[in-house]
């Protein structure tokens, strides 16, 4: 995964990671401008996971709104690390512009989750791309779910009414798996203290890139949907990687067989 060199978690970075002088050399690119102001102008600036996604924890497949402070969840990174905070936020659908108002739907195996999935668009997930490994030695790279419209059946879908999302806090930047396989990107808890002089951001862990390159390293399918079978790739970690399972059972396996 494209990651700055400094990492804020006290436990070592997974085997076989790659932090070459190519971080350095994306780290003067913009960061914040990762997800793009324009793209802020056809979503909503909000993530968080939905109602009934289900996270990997130590005790098991857990829902993300039942997760509690001093829950272990397992990250793709950092091993099982504490969640400091699991904030709920509403939001009216009444107060979001029409063009705005959609979740973005994640057919089955389209990001390596086991079964269909709900994403918000501006919440950033793990992809496999073979254009990031040849130019950066990395496969692994972070993009808005929002980028990925189009790609693997993954569509646009209107919402109404009320919407609740999960915010999932943590000590430092993760990427923690959902619904089987899919790995999405996890804020600090220090990202939403009302006194940062007291708890100042920690440094950024995963190096953002612009949205149209992250559009480029894309591999683009023509497979439609109901085409995909178990045996075509997906975006999903190497078998060298924490959660390298195929399959829920498979995948979780692999995760508790890191624990004992």
């Amino acid at each position: 995964m494209i990651r700055s060199q400094t990492s804020e978690s006290t436990n070592p970075p997974r085997s076989g990671s790659i932090f070459s002088k190519m971080s350095q050399r994306l780290r003067h690119r913009s960061r914040s401008g990762a997800k793009g102001k324009s793209l802020y102008n056809t979503a909503m600036r909000e993530d968080g996971l939905l109602p009934g996604t289900m996270i990997a924890t130590e005790q098991g497949w857990t829902a993300v709104e039942d997760i509690v402070p001093g829950d272990r969840v397992l990250t793709f990174d950092f091993g099982p690390q504490e969640v400091l905070e699991n904030r709920t936020m509403v939001l009216d659908m009444k107060s979001i512009p029409e063009h705005k108002a959609y979740v973005m739907h994640v057919p089955k195996g389209a990001i390596g989750n086991a079964f269909e999935t709900r994403l918000m668009p501006m919440q950033e997930v793990l992809i496999e791309s073979d254009k990031a490994e040849a130019e950066y030695g990395d496969p692994f790279v972070l993009m808005p779910c929002l980028l990925l419209d189009g790609y693997n059946g993954i569509s646009k879908t209107p919402i109404s009414g009320q919407l609740s999302l999960s915010l999932l806090l943590f000590k430092g930047q993760q990427v923690i798996q959902l619904n089987g396989g899919a790995l999405a990107f996890a804020h600090t808890h220090a990202c939403f203290s009302p006194w940062p002089s007291e708890n100042p951001t920690p440094r950024e862990v995963y190096v953002r890139l612009s949205p149209q390159r992250l559009i480029e390293l894309i591999d683009w399918k023509t497979d439609q949907p109901d085409a995909m079978s178990d045996q075509q790739s997906h975006p999903k970690p190497s078998c060298s990687g924490p959660f390298a399972g195929q399959s829920v059972e498979e995948s979780y396996a692999a995760v508790a067989s890191r624990l004992s």
